[in-house]
C-alpha cells in the first residue's frame, strides 16, 4: 500500500528509492516481498529505509507515521491491511491478497503457510510427516467448507482477544482467498520464487537474519525444497 500523500510520486516499486517503508523485520515474509518487488524494479539493496513497528500498538504507530509523513509505503497482511485502508490514508499499490493476483504479479503462488521439516527428519520419520500433512490438509478442507462466521464461532476466545465478533468475521473472510483449495502441492515455480525473493533481501545482524542470509551464497536446486507425495496420498476428508 502507498500513502495517499505519496501516491502521486510512487506508482510502482521503481519509485521506492529514498522512501520509508513499514514492512516489519527485514527477514520477515513482508520484508522479503518488499525487497523482491524493489529488486525486480531494478533498485539495489538499501535503496529504501525500513520502518519497524512493534506488534503491540502497530496500528497506532503506522497510522501516526502516515499522518506525520514518516511512512510512505507499507506491506502488511490481513487484518492490518483492511484496517489501514479504512483509515483513508492509503491506497493499494500491489494486490497480493489472492492466488490469482499473486500469480499475475510474480508468475507463481507464494507458498506462505507450509509444513517445514529437515531432509533428515523427512527420511527418518515419514509416518509423522504424513500425519502432519493429513492434519493440515483436513484443516484447510474443513475451513473452506464452512463460513467465516462459523470459523469465528469455533476459534478460542484467546485467539480473538480484543476483537469484536464482526471484526473477527471480517478478518477471517479477508483471508479466505489466500487459502489453498483442492491443490495443496508446491510447484517448481513457487519454490524458485521463494529462492529468488530471499536472495534479493537485505538481512539484519540478528542471528535469525544472518541464518537466512546464508542462502545468498549458495546455489539451491528448487526441486529439492519440496515433496508433494505426502499431499497426493491424502484423500479428501468427509464433510
Amino acid at each position: 500500500m502507498v500513502s495517499e500523500a505519496s501516491k502521486g510520486e510512487i506508482r510502482s516499486a521503481a519509485d521506492f528509492a529514498g522512501r520509508r517503508i513499514a514492512e516489519g523485520a527485514s527477514h520477515s515474509a513482508k520484508g522479503i516481498v518488499t525487497s523482491y518487488l524493489a529488486s525486480r524494479a531494478g533498485l539495489p539493496s538499501g535503496s529504501y529505509t525500513p520502518v519497524m513497528a512493534a506488534v503491540d500498538g502497530r496500528r497506532e504507530a503506522v497510522t501516526q507515521g502516515l499522518q506525520e509523513g514518516t511512512v510512505d509505503v507499507l506491506t502488511f497482511m490481513e487484518p492490518m491491511t483492511t484496517y489501514m485502508k479504512e483509515t483513508g490514508l492509503v491506497s493499494t499499490l500491489y494486490d497480493l491478497a489472492t492466488r490469482e493476483s499473486t500469480v499475475a504479479e510474480f508468475g507463481a503462488v507464494w507458498p506462505a503457510e507450509s509444513l517445514l521439516v529437515t531432509p533428515e527428519f523427512l527420511k527418518d520419520h515419514p509416518d509423522i510427516v504424513q500425519r502432519l500433512v493429513n492434519a493440515m490438509r483436513r484443516t484447510l478442507e474443513y475451513v473452506r467448507s464452512r463460513t467465516p462466521e462459523r470459523i469465528a464461532e469455533l476459534l478460542s476466545s484467546t485467539y480473538l482477544a480484543g476483537k469484536e465478533t464482526a471484526d473477527a468475521v471480517q478478518a477471517i473472510a479477508k483471508r479466505w482467498p489466500t487459502l489453498s483449495q483442492g491443490d495443496y502441492t508446491v510447484s517448481p515455480g513457487s519454490a524458485q520464487l521463494v529462492i529468488d525473493a530471499i536472495k534479493s533481501a537485505p538481512f539484519d545482524d540478528t542471528l535469525s537474519g544472518q541464518i537466512r542470509a546464508k542462502v545468498k551464497t549458495v546455489d539451491i536446486d528448487a526441486s529439492t525444497l519440496y515433496a508433494n507425495a505426502f499431499v497426493e496420498e491424502q484423500s479428501p476428508v468427509a464433510s
